[in-house]
């Protein structure tokens, strides 16, 4: 389950870091992804985790799959092959429990991250605009005969 956790650690970092360039899932990656998954869903059924906990673990899982380019097909068929091969007893979904705080924890992060860069590159925009469009300064011209004299 140790592997587990800095495969699922890995995964988000590695897909998340990349910002708007996208991986494609590997053979790998949807293996580990549908046997999380099922561990999440086997635990909850067999009532090893709460609600909360398989909610945390679903959105978890859906914000890491979304770092990816991946077929849903094939996602799905990894899913069931995983959910017709595996098993789950209270040690692994005791492992799972803890994996699912330190997923929540990284996602946590990671979205933190990326809040950071969208704010950060939208100050970029915005000085680029005022730095392009510098504001106009009001300018006071007064005429006396025929000389003009503005400030």
């Amino acid at each position: 389950m140790n592997k587990l956790l800095i495969g699922l650690l890995i995964v988000v970092i590695s897909g998340c870091s990349t910002g708007l360039k996208r991986k494609t899932m590997t053979t790998e990656t949807y293996t580990f992804v549908s046997d999380v998954w099922v561990v999440n869903a086997r635990c909850f059924r067999d009532e090893y985790i709460t609600p909360q906990q398989y909610a945390d673990g679903m959105s978890g899982i859906s914000h890491m799959v979304n770092t990816w380019i991946y077929e849903e097909q094939t996602l799905k068929s990894f899913i069931s092959f995983a959910f017709n091969s595996g098993y789950v007893n209270s040690t692994i979904c005791r492992n799972h429990e803890a994996n699912l705080i330190s997923l929540k924890n990284t996602v946590k992060e990671v979205k933190e991250m990326e809040s950071r860069a969208v704010a950060n590159y939208n100050q970029q925009l915005q000085s680029f605009a005022d730095a392009m469009n510098p504001p106009r300064l009001r300018t006071t011209c007064l005429t006396t005969g025929i000389i003009t004299t503005c400030s």
